[in-house]
């Protein structure tokens, strides 16, 4: 299964550039938003980031 890094983080919160935008959500939400997506603790789970487009920069990381 596949989701976005924006699912499991304050997005919904506010907008880009708000303070405490776009960080990982408290263990209460993100472990709904895990269970959501029929992932456990008991289960491991592999991130990766797909290649970005030239030029493209990372939300948050300077020099991305």
């Amino acid at each position: 299964m596949a989701t976005t890094w924006q699912y499991l983080a304050t997005c919904e919160d506010g907008e880009a550039g708000d303070a405490n935008w776009g960080c990982i959500l408290d263990t209460k939400r993100l472990s709904e938003r895990l269970g959501e997506l029929g992932l456990a603790k008991d289960k491991e789970i592999v991130l990766f980031q797909m290649r970005r487009k030239a030029g493209e920069k990372m939300a948050g990381l300077h020099g991305s």
